[in-house]
């Protein structure tokens, strides 16, 4: 018996991703489990399995292609492009694993996918957030604080443990570990004054190893959950608009964005460095930790929902400076009036 035998099968498939995140591997599921769907509608067959085999014995056919084409274009009457194209990079993976190589230049040739609509984003305004979180009971209000002020995915949220916050500083820093993170790449934002007020009770409560803003360990569960949640505030609130693809315009995501853009209208890059955008991390090389606080606090009037105190007082203190601009300038026009008085007074003189 040779050590090397090996059967390419679905479980094996499933099993070898078996290290990677709990959602890429609820992706590959469900990009198959759609294949097994559109089997069944086209070949009226239980599965995939035996157009698959057929597959592996001629996959760079126009016979091949002609099906996979046939997919997208049983899909296309479905689900939208993005989600198509996400589909595919998933379903292509399980046919190269099973055996099914397809050249990349056939795939470029024969393959024709629906092109994705580019709509018009939906910029999220400080009243849409003020008026969400205004339906929403407290314990959940306090999480969507928090999703403003840090720019963590709400998976990323919903894994976090008292352990992972760092009291050390003047705002509360979050500490995301490589695992929750899509990219898998460890890094660090903080939480409001305003965000950490409405958590301190809830935060007090925690052990180290409780989740704060988690309800039990299965986070997609819980993604899907908040995200149902939302929507339903959101209809409440009176938000309920939606692109042509059928998604929302406003989502817990929206936060996020939101978060990146704040930092951005001050000119600075560090908003895509905390919410975890892969080539911006870098960022972080150039300051300790203690100088990302002070970045951040610069920034933290525009991450203020509800207490617009300091956001005022940062007003106020750009009016004065203004209003000494303005007084300073008519000094210096003045002082050149009475330069050219004297400049004239002296010539007439001579």
């Amino acid at each position: 018996m040779s050590l090397l035998q090996s059967s390419r099968t679905k479980p094996g498939f499933l099993e070898s991703n078996s290290t990677r995140s709990e959602g890429t591997r609820k992706l590959k599921l469900i990009a198959i489990t759609n294949f097994d769907k559109f089997c069944m509608d086209l070949f009226n067959i239980p599965s995939s399995e035996p157009l698959i085999e057929e597959m592996i014995d001629a996959p760079n056919t126009q016979g091949t292609f002609d099906v996979l084409q046939k997919w997208i274009a049983w899909n296309a009457k479905r689900i939208a492009p993005q989600t198509i194209l996400i589909y595919w990079v998933n379903l292509n993976d399980y046919l190269f694993y099973r055996g099914v190589k397809l050249d990349l230049r056939d795939i470029r040739h024969n393959l024709k996918f629906p092109k994705p609509l580019k709509e018009s984003k939906h910029v999220l305004k400080l009243e849409e957030i003020q008026n969400i979180c205004s339906v929403i009971k407290y314990n959940k209000k306090a999480m969507n604080l928090v999703l403003v002020s840090t720019g963590m995915r709400i998976g990323e949220a919903l894994q976090i443990r008292k352990k992972h916050l760092n009291f050390d500083f003047d705002r509360v820093m979050i500490c995301i570990p490589a695992e929750f993170t899509k990219t898998r790449e460890a890094r660090k934002t903080f939480m409001s004054y305003e965000a950490y007020n409405a958590n301190k009770n809830i935060i007090d409560e925690k052990l180290p190893d409780d989740l704060i803003w988690g309800t039990n360990e299965n986070t997609l569960y819980n993604v899907g959950h908040e995200s149902q949640n939302f929507a339903r505030y959101c209809k409440k609130a009176g938000y309920v608009e939606r692109y042509s693809s059928g998604r929302r315009k406003i989502t817990l995501h929206s936060f996020r964005s939101y978060f990146i853009s704040r930092f951005s209208i001050k000119g600075e890059a560090l908003g895509h460095a905390f919410s975890g955008h892969t080539g911006n991390m870098k960022q972080y090389d150039r300051f300790t930790d203690e100088e990302l606080c002070e970045k951040y606090i610069e920034i933290e009037p525009e991450l203020l929902v509800f207490d617009l105190v300091r956001k005022d007082n940062e007003i106020k203190r750009l009016k004065e400076t203004n209003e000494e601009v303005e007084f300073l300038k008519e000094q210096l026009e003045g002082m050149k009036e009475l330069l050219s008085m004297k400049v004239k007074g002296d010539k007439t003189n001579d």
